[in-house]
């Protein structure tokens, strides 16, 4: 019976191949794009699920719940905790401590180069997260502080091979190591980000920095008993801080311990107490591709309905013949599962073939669509399976309804019948679902465009970023200035702190005597210049005046508003010798996300910070010739170290790196939703135009125009996706807000985008229906009529 049941299917099929291609077509698009979109959430939500101890490594995160500079969870630990943690718990088996940095740091084996993420780690590391090795013993490759290990891929830029065991690496031209180990290069699903990693010394208890709380040094891990339980354990903990924790004289805090599984870190960066995390872009993603995946149902759907006059009277001819509603069921679900399992077979197949291209584009590591797993292939199974049932569940009930009597005597093959309203109500939800997703698409893309051009000036592409190693450059910064500044394609040139990278919060007395908490820019002359920030009152740094060196500071409008001066320029400021000299207009200190708040200006000269950063701003018609010359002029000045800089608006779309990706990816899905939908309605329309050939026929020969004839066959489909679109507008409207309430400074969501979404759609839709409607205007009424 069973092959009976597909061979009739597979006939069904193939006698009618423009329906089954429709069909099948839009169900493996929306299939392709489902299973990708599945591919990217697996990779999410399987970092570190690799290593060996998973399930009973936590890092450990301090919470300060209430200091003088607001609530906040720190990563960084101070020195004693986590071996503290270790002695005195017998639920924990071993800790760690490990310090990441990024930046940018030469390295010099065979050849030279710049690393970006560097870290140092104490001897247990390896072997606690259990890191694949290509050489070396995890055991010992860390046991001292000048041991070093190398990914592969590292070691294969610095030597040339990977087989480096002894060899000698330079780091930043004065400490060299011996390197140990040779790691398999890292997973793309880890949260570690390092490609060296040098031994670290932890400091012993009698060390200055072991009794100082409030200096936080590294990252700190904890691999707990297998018998220990997590939850009593993190009961503890408060106990830990009340008898340990002991902060300097007059520091103000309420702190806590959180322990956070390593599984948690990537959709969770500062634990689930956070706000903002990753998780919430994926859920959008699932929802999008459900979305997609329901709008190539819906055509199914609307497309079996259109043809039951076709089908009625084989259903008739087998109720006659004994056929029960069971077997009419059954044969209809049948050709569903058969056309979903051959769109399927398809889109696994256009998978495998874009997967390289979706991430280049996307700059995400996917991995085989075919890794075995149980959970994965019970999710494809079920996916295949909820697609063909949900497909063509309504068409067999509706087929299997007919009754033989009313068939045979012609009243039930009208066409459409009292499926006609459903199908007008699945068209307008297929077309609100897909203008929704446009709408969407437009109010990210212009978010994010609006987050380029708010940035300081919006210029920041003419910003060169030069990333100081080198000391001889440093000590005569002031000359290697002067030296950029001789040539006519550099417009200023200055050093500090870049945005939403601050070194230091502190706290400054109001005019009240309480303490206001603000972020501190160590910064050198011509700075607001070459950031192009506004300067509203008072002066800049000036290099001819030594007391602007360490007296002076310059305040943002927040800061100033904050300390609540009257004529604040000239006010005494942070100390007795300190003056406020000038006041810059707000800026974002940090992303958008946050609201502006108080920042103080600095002069580096006197900070005692590094130049470590070098901005030089370039001319927006000479920026090729510029690099050449800041290029030409740091050899001059350092021949040691190589030139190296990036430019200030791809540093600062690292920021926003999650959201430019889903900016992206909806780009590109909302798309595909409209291909789909209008995929359903070329379908539907080319069979409205051959179910009513002779009524054109008549309607030409009784004088109608072609256009008449488009007009007539347009009208009701179009209506439908007008009506779709009033239906999408609230929903986009509110996703929308509550998307862009995690941006303190965000777009207003105007009525263009909405227009510009329906009016897109109403026209790619008139395209779709025009197309088969002038066909069938253009046809000889004689061929329609003739047998008439």
């Amino acid at each position: 019976m069973l092959a009976n049941y597909f061979k009739i299917a597979w006939r069904n099929l193939t006698r009618n191949k423009s329906y089954a291609l429709v069909n099948i077509g839009g169900l493996t698009v929306a299939l392709t794009v489902f299973i990708m979109i599945l591919l990217f959430v697996r990779h999410e939500y399987s970092y570190d699920e690799q290593l060996a101890h998973s399930d009973r490594l936590y890092r450990v995160l301090m919470h300060d719940r209430g200091s003088s500079l607001g609530e906040s969870i720190h990563d960084q630990l101070p020195e004693p905790i986590i071996g503290q943690l270790a002695e005195q718990y017998p639920e924990v088996q071993e800790g760690v401590r490990v310090s990441q940095r990024s930046g940018h740091f030469l390295l010099r084996g065979e050849r030279e180069l710049y690393v970006e993420q560097w870290a140092q780690a104490g001897p247990a590391f390896l072997s606690l997260f259990d890191l694949p090795m290509l050489y070396g013993n995890p055991e010992e490759a860390l046991s001292s502080p000048e041991q070093l290990v190398l990914t592969e891929d590292l070691a294969q830029r610095l030597f040339g091979r990977t087989d480096v065991i002894g060899e000698s690496v330079t780091y930043q031209n004065t400490t060299e190591y011996t390197v140990s180990g040779v790691l398999h290069n890292l997973p793309t699903n880890t949260h570690f980000e390092f490609e060296a990693l040098a031994g670290r010394q932890d400091f012993p208890a009698d060390h200055p920095f072991y009794s100082m709380w409030n200096i936080r040094m590294a990252n700190g891990y904890l691999l707990l008993n297998t018998e220990a339980d997590a939850d009593a354990f993190r009961r503890k903990l408060p106990g830990y801080v009340e008898d340990n924790i002991r902060m300097p004289e007059g520091a103000v805090g309420d702190y806590g311990l959180i322990l956070q599984p390593v599984t948690d870190i990537h959709l969770y960066p500062q634990s689930r107490l956070a706000e903002g995390s990753r998780v919430i872009y994926i859920r959008i993603l699932l929802a999008v591709a459900g979305l997609i995946l329901l709008v190539a149902c819906i055509n199914f759907i609307n497309l079996a309905t259109a043809r039951s006059a076709e089908r009625a009277r084989e259903i008739g001819i087998r109720k006659t013949l004994g056929a029960g509603r069971g077997q009419i069921l059954r044969q209809i679900s049948m050709e569903s599962l058969i056309t979903c399992s051959v769109a399927f077979g398809l889109s696994m197949v256009l998978v495998e073939s874009v997967k390289p291209l979706v991430m280049g584009y996307f700059d995400v590591e996917l991995g085989s669509l075919f890794a075995f797993s149980w959970s994965w292939l019970g999710m494809l199974a079920g996916t295949l399976l909820a697609v063909g049932l949900l497909s063509g569940a309504y068409a067999s009930l509706y087929l299997a309804s007919f009754r033989p009597s009313d068939i045979l005597r012609g009243s039930g093959l009208q066409a459409g019948g009292k499926s006609t309203g459903l199908r007008k109500g699945l068209v307008v939800a297929q077309f609100g679902i897909s203008i929704a997703i446009v709408i969407a698409s437009l109010l990210i893309s212009r978010q994010m465009d609006f987050i380029r051009t708010e940035r300081l000036d919006g210029n920041d592409e003419q910003i060169m970023v030069i990333h100081n190693n080198s000391d001889r450059v440093e000590n005569s910064f002031g000359a290697f200035r002067q030296e950029l500044l001789r040539n006519a394609d550099v417009e200023s040139v200055s050093a500090g702190t870049l945005p939403n990278r601050i070194s230091m919060r502190t706290g400054y007395r109001d005019a009240d005597g309480g303490t206001i908490s603000m972020s501190v820019f160590a910064v050198s002359y011509d700075y607001l210049e070459t950031m192009g920030l506004e300067l509203l009152e008072g002066r800049t740094f000036d290099p001819e005046r030594s007391s602007d060196s360490t007296d002076a500071w310059i305040l943002n409008e927040a800061a100033a508003r904050a300390l609540g001066h009257e004529d604040a320029v000239g006010q005494p400021i942070n100390r007795p010798n300190g003056r406020l000299i000038g006041i810059v207009k707000n800026f974002h200190e940090t992303t958008l996300f946050d609201p502006i708040e108080p920042v103080a200006l600095r002069n580096i000269h006197g900070a005692g910070s590094r130049m470590s950063t070098i901005m030089v701003r370039l001319r927006e018609d000479a920026m090729s010739p510029g690099i050449d010359q800041v290029r030409n002029t740091w050899s001059q000045f350092e021949p040691a170290f190589p030139l190296n800089y990036s430019f200030l608006d791809q540093i600062m779309d690292q920021d926003y790196r999650a959201e430019l990706r889903l900016a992206k990816i909806f780009n590109i899905f909302s798309g595909f939703a409209i291909v789909i939908a209008c995929l359903g309605l070329f379908g539907l329309a080319a069979y409205s135009a051959e179910r009513r050939t002779r009524e054109i026929g008549i309607r030409k020969v009784l004088g109608a125009t072609a256009a008449n004839i488009v007009t007539l066959l347009s009208s009701d489909f179009l209506k439908l996706v007008a009506v779709g679109f009033v239906i999408a507008v609230p929903a986009a409207y509110y996703g929308a807000k509550w998307w862009l309430a995690d941006f303190a400074y965000r777009i207003d969501i105007g009525a263009g985008v909405f227009l510009l979404a329906g009016g897109a759609a109403l026209a790619i839709a008139l395209l779709t229906v025009s197309g088969q409607s002038l066909r069938a205007a253009l046809a000889n009424p004689v061929d329609s009529l003739r047998s008439e």
